[in-house]
């Protein structure tokens, strides 16, 4: 394009739109040689990172089911030995009322008609063994 002597545009400033295009895309490309690998190893050492992490939290959740499924059982046989206790004790009641008025003092030392008698001829209750759970809450 030939300048005329009263044009005062700049040759340098006016680009063509496919120079303009040429210039942005070679900027483009510079960024991108520099940009993409600096997020393709951050990606990857997010990843590396994350994997242990993913497969702890993984391990947890299993314990924790685990651990609801001892405590769902530790629950319902707590509730089985209260049952047991309760019908022991509702067994155990009518002939301690019955015989607490007719006390002949031949028992010396015992001083709570609730006591189980000497001889051995109550009913055992059942002993359930527990063990708390790992977290150390017990119920």
């Amino acid at each position: 394009m030939a300048l005329r002597e009263d044009d005062s545009r700049d040759p340098k400033r006016e680009m063509s739109f496919f120079d303009q295009i040429g210039k942005w895309a070679g900027l483009g490309a510079k960024v991108a040689v520099v940009v993409v690998p600096v997020f393709a190893g951050q990606h990857y050492m997010m990843n590396a990172e994350i994997a242990p992490l993913r497969q702890q939290v993984e391990n947890v959740e299993a314990r924790l089911g685990r651990l609801e499924g001892r405590f769902e059982r530790f629950s319902e046989a707590m509730a089985d030995f209260r049952v047991e206790v309760l019908t022991w004790m509702a067994r155990n009641e009518s002939p301690r009322q019955t015989s607490s008025g007719q006390s002949d003092g031949g028992h010396e030392g015992r001083s709570d008609a609730s006591s189980p008698p000497i001889d051995g001829s109550a009913q055992a209750i059942p002993v359930v063994r527990f063990v708390a759970a790992e977290d150390g809450h017990g119920c």
